[in-house]
């Protein structure tokens, strides 16, 4: 996923990771989290004490937006009304002809209403967290004499852990970093739908 261009909304510590691993303009990517989070002015890499980025995190979202062609709505950890600062959000972006990709957990009502502000305005709108729920397909679609079992002759490599927070995906984006530096292809089933 390419995120130049894009304003990343609410940024906060839990898209730190996937931030750190893409290559991007950082003149072109826009990051605001909400106003009394605290991290309005700080360099992203900053907010874990980390290396700095390069990219400063800003608190205008209408700002942001404007410079931008696409909004991206991240998952994040810290408290926040969606109701208030984040569903207006996704409306605007929708309504100002943005592409909208949204990897926040919607409920269904929201997300069939964002689907038809889209059409109606003929903006563009992804749902990229739990979609598989909101195309037709149910538990009962895959039935046990549909699985077939094959030998898998590709070697497999698993990141677990016991609680969030520890740096999963981090190591993720790092083992596909540099796999694909020494040639490999690899494909990463991540933890977040958006990595």
């Amino acid at each position: 996923m390419n995120f130049d261009d894009t304003v990343i909304y609410p940024f906060d510590q839990q898209f730190l990771s996937v931030l750190r691993h893409l290559k991007i303009e950082k003149n072109r990517t826009s990051l605001v989290s909400p106003p009394g989070w605290g991290l309005e002015g700080m360099d992203a890499g900053e907010i874990d004490f980390g290396d700095k980025l390069g990219v400063c995190i800003q608190s205008d979202f209408d700002n942001a937006l404007s410079n931008c062609r696409s909004a991206f709505f991240s998952g994040h950890d810290t408290a926040l009304d969606e109701d208030k600062f984040l569903l207006p959000k996704i409306c605007k972006a929708i309504t100002e002809g943005k592409k909208t990709i949204c990897a926040v957990k919607l409920a269904r009502e929201q997300f069939e209403f964002l689907s038809m502000l889209a059409k109606i305005v003929g903006g563009k709108f992804e749902y990229i967290n739990d979609c598989f729920k909101y195309v037709g397909l149910s538990s009962q679609t895959l039935k046990s004499k549909d699985i077939a079992y094959k030998k898998i002759l590709t070697p497999v490599i698993t990141v677990m852990g016991i609680m969030q927070g520890v740096g999963k995906l981090d190591i993720q984006l790092s083992l596909r970093s540099h796999l694909s530096s020494l040639g490999y292809k690899p494909l990463l089933v991540a933890s977040r739908s958006y990595a």
